[in-house]
């Protein structure tokens, strides 16, 4: 088989439908709580599709292959970083049975797989790439790379726009692991989208990136989690010491950063100086979400110290218990033999009576 055919191969696709069922989707539902929105936007999108999403967390894939109804997520190739996934055969494959996975080069690396996302859309495999190119440190978003639009216009393919909300908290860059706590991750679908007539591609990656903003944004809004223009600002203020500068900001609207923070226009104040200045709302509802995590951190540590110490009771009873069945045993197996015993003695002794009066 060739190396493409295997992304459209019924043997292959029928395993990782297996492997996703037995273990991935099972591993999702107990790390985290799914919630999709905008099902209805997938009713009639036919493969070749391109999947395109905001990246923050290991869980986006997954997040996304899970949500999509299986006629859209069978065949789907997940386009990875060929330098991080692909650089040795024990992350390769699992990589790939999962996901479907093909590699992506990134930044000045040897482009040995150019063209691969091109020849999969040709051979009619839907794929899901991400064009920020790598994830987002910090839940902030970074610069949308023009390469899905590209494609989408060369092989007539429509762009299906997917948010993630929550995913950054729920396993963060650094994170092995989700969070404990099975926090709640939102995947938001909007409707297909393709190029107007003579629209080029940074023109339609502009627009794809503000129709993912918009549904993270709405659906962020209504949860109470960040929206990212609330995780691009808090990363200003994280890196400018507590001040924007008049460069912060280029895809938000100065009705924010009037509203929010001042822009100066003078000499910026030194870092020390932003422990006097009133806290912003996006700093606020920082404060909030980590308050919120300690107070549940402790919930759980009182909740499984309580589950702890039942545990121990419980094993203490049932030691107890069975210390004294098994001394109840005893006595019994002792009471048996001391009636044993009496009953040889007395039928000995019935032996002995007898004979004596035959010799009598």
């Amino acid at each position: 088989m060739s190396s493409r055919k295997r992304y459209k191969s019924r043997t292959f696709g029928g395993a990782r439908y297996v492997a996703q069922r037995l273990t991935l989707k099972p591993a999702i539902g107990v790390s985290t709580k799914v919630q999709v929105h905008g099902k209805e936007n997938l009713t009639h999108l036919e493969a070749p599709f391109i999947v395109v999403a905001n990246h923050s967390s290991h869980l986006d894939a997954p997040l996304i292959t899970q949500a999509l109804p299986n006629r859209l997520s069978r065949y789907l190739a997940t386009g990875v970083a060929a330098d991080y996934f692909f650089d040795k055969w024990y992350k390769a494959a699992p990589t790939s049975l999962f996901f479907n996975a093909y590699p992506i080069e990134r930044g000045g690396a040897a482009k040995k797989h150019r063209g691969l996302s091109g020849q999969l859309l040709a051979d009619g495999v839907p794929i899901l790439v991400f064009p920020e190119g790598t994830r987002s440190r910090d839940g902030a978003p970074g610069t949308f790379k023009p390469g899905a639009a590209a494609l989408s216009i060369s092989h007539n393919a429509p762009i299906l726009p997917v948010a993630l909300v929550g995913a950054w908290e729920a396993m963060p860059s650094g994170n092995s692991l989700p969070r404990r706590g099975r926090p709640t991750v939102h995947v938001v679908f909007g409707l297909p989208m393709s190029a107007k007539t003579g629209e080029n591609a940074r023109a339609f990656t502009e627009r794809i990136r503000q129709a993912i903003t918009e549904q993270h944004d709405t659906v962020a809004k209504a949860v109470g989690k960040p929206t990212l223009s609330e995780y691009t600002m808090h990363r200003a203020i994280r890196s400018s010491g507590g001040v924007l500068t008049p460069s912060f900001g280029d895809d938000l609207t100065g009705e924010v950063l009037d509203r929010d923070l001042p822009v100066p226009t003078k000499e910026p104040r030194r870092a020390k100086d932003a422990e006097d200045r009133p806290r912003t709302k996006a700093e606020e509802r920082f404060a909030e979400f980590e308050q919120a995590s300690r107070e549940a951190a402790e919930r759980l540590s009182v909740r499984m110290t309580g589950i702890s110490d039942q545990i121990k009771q419980a094993a203490q009873r049932s030691s107890a218990e069975a210390k004294e069945q098994f001394d109840r045993r005893v006595q019994q197996a002792k009471d048996n033999a001391a009636t044993k015993r009496k009953k040889r003695r007395g039928a000995s002794a019935d032996q002995s009576s007898t004979a004596d009066k035959e010799q009598q």
